[in-house]
């Protein structure tokens, strides 16, 4: 018997196709790491929780224990910290002993140039409507729609709401489009049959979508090919971008064209997300949804706060706390950027309105008299530039300039003791003349198949650490020591 191992520390049992585990698992106290991924577990003895010395379970690949994603953490051949054993169990018992109901919800982000039709297209997906007049998104704008989910036997098909964030297209929002690409989420990515491949920045985009949305699928929607033809080299597209390209779409969102078939794709995707029909604790739909009644009226809710909401809501404990904003950071709900490491203001902030963020990011690399300053944000222009004390108050400036630096918008000047920080997005184009001898200079170049939007102000940001005394640089360079 497995039970009699009793100076077992480490245990592999990954893809056997178990249903089940022995009780007897609980009497290997010395057991430090237990390997049980890619299974077909259907439930855990309650005695594996008797195993305290256990440092590492994983569980991937059994989804008929319901424990999402975030609960299960890194797998085991990844570089992440894995998550702590004690609080996948907790979870998992403590879901089974609550009542529990299918998720039925997923996030969907339409993305790609501005101009090329995306808010038209959730007009025509949700409404079946056309406005010829619709004006480009600025910023984000998120609507929701219901769609039939997947059919069971002798059951009415059940209703899944999607959250579809149109992102607006042009380039000085790129860089605040990386706050909310989430995994787990179907993309849309919006072309216009009018432009050719360069100006659609196909390759720009997916490479944003793998890098930010890991293996959540794609469907490319060429738009307007009523009035023309975008030539895609489909095969090599599916190559290069497998596993995420699901499929390739023409439509025209005037006349309707092709929109029927891209809705029964989207809805065929959306029913392929693992998440949709995971059971959640009822719990955790309760405070979700007090959290919806809040945004009506509020831009972001303090981590003071949402404990306080999930403790009346019966969780008590804070990783499992953590693992519920987590959950709904996901699906798009609340957004919580800030880890561990990250300054207090970035834990302690959970937005409850993304264009919160995004309008006070826009005021600031938008700001005419900060462009004239050469980028230099003091701190002290702070109130004057966000120029909104209610929707944007002293306490949460900190807030909107640790988002720039954690997605290198900004640094810190080393002198500033963080009052001062620099904003490349608004430095001049003009190279200064630097009075090299170029002919007796070593040179070398980097070629990008895709280069990305932004790179060089934030190759700025990442080594502001090694300027020369001068501070020498310009929108596209700088003097490094």
């Amino acid at each position: 018997e497995i039970g009699q191992l009793k100076n077992l520390t480490e245990l592999f049992l990954g893809g056997n196709n178990m249903t089940s585990l022995p009780t007897e698992i609980g009497q290997l106290k010395r057991l430090t790491e237990l390997y049980l991924q890619d299974n077909n577990l259907v439930s855990l003895p309650t005695e594996i929780r008797q195993l305290k010395k256990l440092k590492g379970l994983y569980l991937q690949g059994n989804d008929e224990l319901g424990i999402p994603p975030e609960v299960l953490g890194s797998e085991y051949d990844e570089e992440e910290e894995p998550a702590r054993p004690g609080d996948i169990l907790e979870y998992y018992f403590r879901q089974r002993s609550e009542a529990r109901r299918e998720l039925r919800e997923a996030k969907i982000l339409l993305v790609g140039q501005g101009g090329v039709g995306k808010t038209s297209l959730v007009k025509r997906l949700i409404d079946d409507d056309y406005d010829p007049e619709e004006l480009m998104t600025e910023g984000i704008n998120i609507r929701d729609w219901k769609v039939a989910g997947r059919r069971r036997k002798g059951k009415k098909s059940p209703q899944i709401k999607l959250n579809v964030w149109d992102f607006g297209g042009q380039e000085i929002m790129h860089a605040t489009h990386q706050f909310f690409l989430t995994k787990r989420s179907l993309y849309v990515l919006v072309l216009d049959a009018r432009k050719g491949k360069n100006e659609s920045n196909i390759q720009y985009w997916l490479k944003i979508i793998q890098s930010y949305g890991g293996d959540s699928p794609v469907l490319i929607v060429t738009n307007k090919c009523d009035g023309g033809h975008l030539d895609l080299n489909e095969n090599r597209l599916m190559k290069d971008y497998a596993p995420n390209i699901k499929g390739f779409f023409n439509i025209s969102c005037q006349k309707g064209d092709g929109i029927k078939e891209l809705r029964a794709a989207i809805k065929k995707q959306i029913n392929g997300l693992g998440h949709v029909y995971d059971e959640v604790p009822e719990s955790y739909f309760n405070v979700k949804h007090k959290l919806e009644e809040r945004t009506e009226s509020e831009d972001f809710i303090d981590t003071k706060d949402f404990r306080k909401l999930c403790r009346k809501h019966k969780i008590t404990k804070e990783s499992e706390q953590n693992l519920l904003l987590r959950f709904l950071h996901d699906l798009g709900n609340v957004l919580n950027f800030g880890d561990p490491k990250d300054p207090y203001h970035l834990r302690d902030t959970n937005i409850l309105n993304p264009e919160w963020v995004t309008e006070g990011v826009y005021k600031i690399i938008n700001n005419k008299e900060l462009m004239d300053n050469g980028g230099v944000l003091e701190w002290g222009m702070i109130g004057k530039v966000l120029n909104d004390p209610k929707r944007y108050p002293t306490e949460r400036h900190e807030f909107i300039v640790d988002m720039m630096r954690k997605f290198e918008l900004c640094f810190d000047f080393p002198d500033g003791h963080g009052r001062r920080v620099l904003i490349p997005e608004l430095l001049g184009e003009n190279e200064p003349e630097l009075g090299w001898d170029y002919d007796k200079s070593l040179n070398f170049e980097y070629h990008y198949k895709v280069l990305p939007s932004g790179l060089i102000c934030r190759f700025i940001v990442r080594m502001h650490h090694n300027l020369t005394k001068e501070h020498i640089y310009w929108r596209s360079g700088v003097v490094l020591a």
